[in-house]
């Protein structure tokens, strides 16, 4: 029996200690969204419960309170151990799926487990110190128990996310029938704006993937376009034979009716059955473009999963609405039919890896990664074939206002033209600025462009902000820095015509005396600027803006050495000089450089910028030291992610990399790259780097093959999506892919040290 009150106990520091433990616990249990009554929610409810019953009774300074803080230290700590255990669990299976995460696995599990443990093993440790200590033969048994936990965790995760694989044909032997175009119903209209592949209807075959029965044959998902008896439309179908005969009915299936190029195959390699998790990673069960998900035989695609957003549909923060990523298993329930509760999640479904092809328009068989298709070689031409058609989206994408279409869906043609954010409509007009041509279309879209933002314009004195909307309070520092950027560079493009320009260069003044104006007396910048007052507000470092206002000053300042008339060049370089030197000496601290850094994509920018005119060792060395950096997040081979994610930025295989910050990073190398050639210093790595980036943004690029089911008017070739998860493109996506193709280019055009 243990002894009570063995020790003097601190009765009021146990009591308060005591109380916070409770609380936060309280916390956790009712606020992270834990499955409804899982073991971690209703664990973390009594560890709370314990925790305030042992604060009372320290408070009270009752006898038994000593016995009561001894069975809560032990609880607390077997709860721990079960904390541990699940999050191992998840790690095992997540790193089961998804291959090596090597120290992301690691780094995720500390971060996770890290709080709980600060909170949870001091007072437990103290509590069992005091109460009587612990026996060496009870040590003993613990750490047996924790060894035994851990290698039989690793076991059963691996078997959860094993897969039992399925024959399945050889697609590339196949010898896949063409159209005949003599046999196409001629009486079939075809409707405006064409037939598309894309359906969000699931397929029905005749039994599971995973059944018994279905593991002993192929399945093979097939999507094409019929045309017969008058009518077009998709036709998905769920074939299941042995390999041996899959090739005849493939045959058959296509012909027996006309059909049209492309078509889409699936062929199933493996399947799995998914099974809830304790912990809140059921997210992340399917991988986008390589797994489909099946419910009794109903089935959805790959790419069908990608075309209805059912990768960005779990809210894991219910405070947090615009937070969404990973499936949600009772979305893909309600998607497939399940007549189960709603709260079912993945119980019941159907893990369903896959092979993806497609039977081209000019019918060649290829293979798609990751529902794109391969990039062999990214030459020049290729880079250049890239750059154009994203150049050729955002001009397609304007309408006669001016205003760029602000969202897309490739797959339903869903078109969202928004009452445009300032900063995001002049990126997009610089982007088509940069690159100086005598395309006419580049001209007049320019124009346009410059003419609806100029509609902004507040004067103020002989100052000039854009401010929007037009009865705001505020002019912010970003909303006029990157259009002075974007006006100074169309006025180049546009200046071979002087009636183009006639007005334009007093906006550019206007525009630039304000900015020098949001300057503060150490070189920064004021975030906004109060039109009832007339005076700068103060705030914090605008994100983005400041590196903005350097970049559009340093062009002002080149522009007015050879139009003096536009603003005075001596006021224009000092500004200038003033803010070089507080980014660069002052706005970081020098001890956390190459450790730590937040987004200053727009400071090496403006330092490119300034190279032929207005050189600042300091503020180029700050740009370069970001870099160094930033390319850390790059994925190589090294990182042992999925190829195709090689070249991303990202942090691993768990989330697929986000195409805009990618490219954000590729456009930034490039200038970070051009300072490094004006200081003389090596480039081969960062050539490589680049080689990658460019490589990734390439592939990931709406191409009539990665378009095989969008919308008939196929609005999104040439277009950047979120990811691979997310095929919802915005205009800003692709003008910083634009962006990254036209800058970073030239840096390739000698690819001999690259192969």
């Amino acid at each position: 029996m243990m002894p009570a009150d063995v020790r003097p106990t601190p009765r009021w520091a146990l009591s308060g200690l005591a109380l916070g433990h409770a609380s936060v616990f309280l916390w956790g249990a009712v606020v992270i969204p834990w499955q409804r009554f899982s073991l971690v929610s209703v664990s973390l409810a009594i560890a709370a419960a314990s925790y305030l019953t042992l604060a009372v009774l320290a408070a009270r300074g009752k006898p038994p309170f000593s016995r009561v803080w001894r069975a809560v230290s032990w609880a607390s700590l077997a709860g721990l151990g079960v904390l541990i255990g699940l999050t191992l669990d998840a790690a095992f299976y997540l790193q089961a799926l998804y291959g090596s995460l090597g120290e992301g696995i690691g780094v995720a599990l500390a971060v996770a487990v890290a709080p709980v443990a600060l909170l949870t093993l001091p007072i437990s440790l103290w509590g069992l110190a005091v109460t009587g200590g612990v026996s060496t033969r009870a040590r003993v048994s613990v750490i047996a128990i924790i060894v035994l936990s851990v290698f039989t965790l690793a076991f059963q995760a691996r078997a959860r996310a094993a897969v039992s694989p399925v024959p399945g044909p050889d697609i590339s032997s196949i010898r896949f029938p063409l159209p005949d175009s003599d046999s196409v119903d001629t009486r079939a209209p075809v409707p405006y704006p064409g037939p598309t592949l894309y359906s969000p209807v699931p397929l029905d075959c005749a039994q599971d993937p995973a059944a018994r029965g279905g593991r002993d044959q192929a399945t093979v998902f097939l999507a094409f376009v019929s045309i017969a008896e008058g009518r077009i439309e998709p036709r998905l179908r769920c074939l299941q034979a042995p390999p041996e005969q899959m090739s005849d009915r493939i045959g058959q299936i296509l012909t027996e009716g006309s059909f049209r190029l492309p078509v889409k195959i699936d062929v199933v390699t493996g399947v799995s059955r998914l099974r809830p998790s304790r912990l809140p990673i059921d997210m992340l069960a399917l991988r986008p473009g390589l797994d489909g998900v099946c419910h009794r035989g109903r089935c959805l695609t790959p790419w069908q999963l990608v075309g209805a957003n059912h990768f960005v549909r779990f809210q894991p923060l219910p405070f947090i609405p615009d937070l969404r990523l990973g499936v949600s298993g009772n979305a893909l329930g309600v998607s497939l039919g399940r007549a189960e509760p709603s709260q079912a999640g993945v119980e019941g479904l159907t893990r369903v890896e896959t092979e993806s092809w497609l039977l081209t328009k000019g019918g060649e068989l290829i293979r798609l990664h990751r529902l794109r298709p391969e990039v062999a070689e990214l030459d020049a031409p290729r880079l250049e074939q890239a750059r154009r058609a994203a150049e050729s989206y955002i001009l397609d994408s304007q309408d006669g206002s001016g205003i760029f279409r602000y969202v897309l869906d490739p797959y339903t043609g869903g078109e969202y033209v928004q009452d445009f954010v300032l900063p995001r409509q002049a990126g997009t007009t610089l982007g088509l600025c940069e690159t100086l041509d005598t395309d006419p279309r580049r001209g007049e879209a320019s124009r346009r462009s410059l003419r609806a933002m100029g509609e902004w314009e507040r004067v103020i004195g002989d100052m000039g902000a854009l401010v929007k909307p037009a009865d705001a309070v505020s002019a912010h520092l970003g909303d006029t820095a990157l259009p002075l950027i974007a006006f100074i560079a169309c006025r180049d493009q546009l200046a071979r015509n002087t009636a183009d320009i006639a007005g334009l260069d007093e906006t550019i003044g206007r525009m630039g005396r304000w900015l020098a104006r949001m300057q503060r007396p150490d070189g920064s910048f004021y975030p906004s600027f109060d039109l009832l007052t007339g005076a700068p507000e103060q705030g914090p470092d605008p994100l983005y803006a400041a590196g903005q206002a350097i970049y559009a000053l340093s062009s002002l300042e080149r522009l007015a050495q050879s139009e003096p008339h536009i603003a005075e060049p001596s006021r224009v370089s000092e500004v200038v000089d003033r803010a070089m030197e507080y980014f660069s000496e002052s706005y970081w601290d020098r001890r956390l450089l190459r450790l730590f850094f937040v987004e200053e994509n727009w400071h090496c920018l403006a330092a490119k910028a300034s190279l032929e005119h207005h050189r600042h060792d300091g503020y180029e060395r700050f740009c370069l030291d970001y870099m160094e950096f930033k390319k850390r997040f790059i994925l190589d081979e090294n990182s042992r992610v999925a190829e195709a994610f090689i070249g991303g930025h990202g942090f691993g295989n768990l989330l697929p990399p986000h195409n805009t910050p990618t490219a954000g990073l590729g456009e930034t190398l490039a200038a970070a790259m051009a300072i490094k050639q004006a200081r003389g210093e090596p480039l081969g790595e960062d050539r490589v780097v680049l080689d990658k980036i460019l490589h990734y943004l390439v592939r990931q690029q709406w191409s009539d093959a990665a378009c095989f089911a969008c919308d008939g008017r196929k609005l999104a070739l040439g277009a950047f999506s979120e990811s691979i998860a997310s095929p919802v493109v915005r205009i800003d996506y692709v003008q910083h892919a634009l962006s990254a193709l036209t800058h970073g280019a030239p840096f390739l055009a000698d690819r001999s040290d690259l192969r």
